[in-house]
C-alpha cells in the first residue's frame, strides 16, 4: 500500500462528505419511515422492535468484512456499488409493496440498508487517513461523524414530512434518488491515490488473518480495547432504548401524532451533532481519557427520561414529550462525543494499512448486542410501563459510569 498523503487534499474530502450526506440521508428516511409505517399497520412494539433488530444483525456480521474490503478493494468502487445496490432494492421494494407482507418488505429494506452501511461506513471513515495530513485527522473524523449527525437530524423531519402528506410511496422513491445522487458524486468528483493491499487466499481466510492483526494491534491498548467495551454497554442498553423507544413512547405511550417522532428524532440528532462539533472545535479539549464524563452523560439523561415518564400523569403528554426531547438529544450529544473519541483515537495512532480494519471492529463490538438488546426492548415496551424499561436502563448506565472510571484511573488515561 502506498504511503498516506502528507497534504490534505480538501476538494475531494469535500465530495467525499457530499456522496455521505446524499447516501446517509436516504438511508435515515427509510430507517426512520417504514418501522413507523409497520407500527401504524400492526400497532405492535414486538414487531416494530424486531424489524429494526433484524436490521442491525446483518450490519454487525458484516461489519468487519466492510473493514477488509475497505483496506483491500477501492474505496470509491465500494461507495459506488453500495448506492447501486441501494437503488435496486428500492426498485423491488416498490414493486411488491402492494403484493407482498409489510413485516416482510418492512425487513426485507431495513436489512439491506443496514448491509450497505456495513459496508458503506468503514470505506467513508477510512479515506480520511488518505486526503487529510495527519494533523487534520481528528478533525476530519469529526466531520465525518458531523455528516451522520445532519442526516440523523434532517432524515427523520423529511420522512415524517413526505409520509404525513403522501405516504410510503414518495418517501422511497426520495431515498432512491438521494442513493442515486451519492454514486454520481462519487463516479464523477472523487478521485484520491489509495492502492489496496493485495489479496492472498480466499477471502473467508483474508477476512480472519486482517481481523486477528487488528486484534493483535490492540492487544496492548487498554484505552481502546476498554473503551470499545464501554460503548458496547452504552449502545445495547441506552442505544436499544432510544432507538426503539423514541417512537413507541411518543405514538403509543404518549399518544401523539407521528410529526412529534420525527421531532424528537431532529432533537436527538442535533444533540449529536453538538457532540460531534466539540470535538471539531476543540480537538485538544476532548478524548477517550475523559470519556466517563459521557458516559455519566448518558446515564444523567436516562434518568430523567425515567423520572419524566413515572410523573406523566400529573405532567401531561406535552410536557412529558419536551423533558424526553431535551434529555434524549443530551444523551446523544454526550455518546456522540464519546464515539467521535473514540475514532479519533483509533485513527491517529493506528497503522493506515489497518485503519479500516480497526473501524469495522470497533463498530462489530459496539453494536453485536444491539439486535438482541433491540427485539428485548421492543418486547418490554408491550409488557412494562415505559418508566420502568427507562429506570432500569439508566442504573445499568451510571454502574457502566462508575466502571469506566474506575477502568481509566486504574490505567493512567
Amino acid at each position: 500500500m502506498k504511503d498516506m498523503v502528507v497534504r490534505s487534499d480538501r476538494r475531494t474530502f469535500a465530495c467525499i462528505l457530499a456522496a455521505q450526506f446524499c447516501s446517509l440521508l436516504g438511508q435515515e428516511v427509510l430507517q426512520f419511515v417504514l418501522p413507523l409505517y409497520l407500527l401504524d399497520v400492526t400497532g405492535s412494539g414486538a414487531r416494530f422492535g424486531l424489524a429494526i433488530a433484524c436490521g442491525f444483525v446483518p450490519y454487525t456480521l458484516l461489519s468487519p468484512v466492510g473493514g477488509v474490503l475497505a483496506d483491500r478493494t477501492r474505496k470509491r468502487g465500494i461507495m459506488m456499488g453500495v448506492n447501486a445496490a441501494l437503488v435496486a432494492v428500492l426498485l423491488t421494494f416498490l414493486v411488491l409493496k402492494d403484493v407482498g407482507d409489510p413485516f416482510v418488505l418492512v425487513v426485507f429494506a431495513t436489512m439491506a440498508s443496514f448491509v450497505a452501511q456495513a459496508l458503506y461506513q468503514p470505506s467513508i471513515q477510512s479515506t480520511v487517513p488518505f486526503v487529510l495530513a495527519p494533523a487534520d485527522v481528528p478533525r476530519g473524523v469529526a466531520l465525518v461523524s458531523q455528516i451522520g449527525s445532519l442526516t440523523t437530524l434532517s432524515g427523520p423531519a423529511v420522512g415524517a414530512a413526505v409520509y404525513g402528506v403522501a405516504g410510503l410511496v414518495p418517501v422511497v422513491w426520495i431515498s432512491l434518488a438521494a442513493f442515486a445522487l451519492s454514486g454520481a458524486v462519487v463516479a464523477l468528483a472523487v478521485r484520491f491515490s489509495c492502492e489496496p493491499s493485495p489479496w492472498d487466499g480466499g477471502a473467508l481466510a483474508m477476512v480472519r488473518d486482517d481481523l486477528a492483526e487488528a486484534f493483535r494491534f490492540l492487544r496492548g491498548k487498554p484505552l481502546l480495547l476498554g473503551g470499545m467495551a464501554t460503548a458496547t454497554f452504552v449502545n445495547v442498553s441506552a442505544g436499544a432504548f432510544i432507538n426503539v423507544g423514541t417512537v413507541y413512547v411518543v405514538t403509543i405511550t404518549l399518544g401523539l401524532a407521528a410529526a412529534y417522532a420525527s421531532f424528537a428524532q431532529m432533537a436527538m440528532g442535533a444533540g449529536s451533532l453538538v457532540g460531534h462539533s466539540l470535538l471539531a472545535v476543540g480537538p485538544r479539549l476532548f478524548s477517550l481519557g475523559k470519556s466517563s464524563a459521557y458516559v455519566g452523560g448518558v446515564a444523567a439523561a436516562m434518568t430523567v427520561a425515567a423520572l419524566a415518564l413515572c410523573f406523566m400523569g400529573s405532567m401531561g403528554p406535552a410536557t412529558v414529550f419536551l423533558i424526553l426531547v431535551a434529555s434524549y438529544a443530551f444523551a446523544t450529544m454526550s455518546g456522540g462525543l464519546m464515539g467521535s473519541c473514540m475514532l479519533a483515537e483509533l485513527q491517529s495512532g493506528a497503522p493506515v494499512e489497518l485503519v479500516g480494519k480497526l473501524i469495522a471492529l470497533f463498530m462489530t463490538l459496539v453494536n453485536c448486542a444491539t439486535p438482541f438488546g433491540q427485539a428485548v426492548y421492543g418486547a418490554l415496551f408491550d409488557v412494562l410501563p415505559a418508566w420502568v424499561i427507562a429506570a432500569a436502563t439508566a442504573v445499568e448506565l451510571v454502574a457502566v459510569t462508575v466502571a469506566w472510571r474506575c477502568f481509566l484511573r486504574r490505567n493512567h488515561a
